[in-house]
């Protein structure tokens, strides 16, 4: 195998500083600047890292050593706060299990069917206002019908049917109450298909 020649090497040293590509002479004395502002560069990065960690280590020590009342008071309400954090958690966790509890004794329609139910379908199914839809979990996901139009906003069935059997009274009332709002719903669709006709 063949070494590559230095002949590139020489011709840009020979060229002179008007040469046509515009190379610049690489003296022995430009070579030897270079490096020594390459190394007086690595010298100051280093000096500046060293301080850096100089400072860190005494600042560290200073807080540990200089702890007063009120830094111990900021740590017992963080600690606290965390606490609260913790319990709310085991709260949503204990409703979230006794909402999936309450799946079981789901309807037979809803067998089988997503976890996650539309703004449409849950007014439409559950009886629910917009006021109880506020207060729920909710997850958006794009629109499927058209990427420029706002987000779908998606609610948990389980959660949907425990507020919807709490405000109904149960199964039965929710059932109830969905046959009523149909039946309103139907009597109104044939008055007005009364009144195309009778025009």
């Amino acid at each position: 195998m063949m070494e590559p020649s230095n002949e590139h090497d020489d011709r840009t040293q020979q060229q002179s500083p008007q040469s046509p590509r515009g190379a610049v002479k690489w003296t022995p004395e430009l070579r030897e600047r270079i490096r020594k502002n390459r190394e007086r560069a690595l010298q100051i990065q280093a000096e500046r890292k060293r301080k850096l960690q100089q400072e860190q280590t005494i600042k560290t020590q200073t807080q540990t050593q200089t702890q007063t009342p009120e830094t111990t008071r900021n740590k017992n309400e963080e600690t606290e706060e965390q606490q609260k954090k913790s319990k709310l958690q085991r709260r949503d966790t204990t409703e979230t299990e006794a909402a999936d509890q309450e799946a079981l004794d789901c309807e037979e329609w809803e067998v089988g069917l997503p976890e996650w139910v539309s703004k449409k379908e849950a007014v439409a199914k559950y009886c629910l206002p917009e006021g109880t839809l506020a207060v729920c979990e909710v997850s958006t996901k794009d629109n499927p019908h058209h990427k420029g139009w706002a987000p779908m906003k998606l609610y948990r069935r389980a959660e949907l049917r425990k507020r919807a059997y709490k405000r109904h009274g149960g199964k039965e009332g929710l059932i109830e109450e969905r046959t009523k709002r149909e039946q309103k719903r139907l009597a109104k669709d044939l008055k007005s298909a009364e009144n195309i006709f009778e025009s």
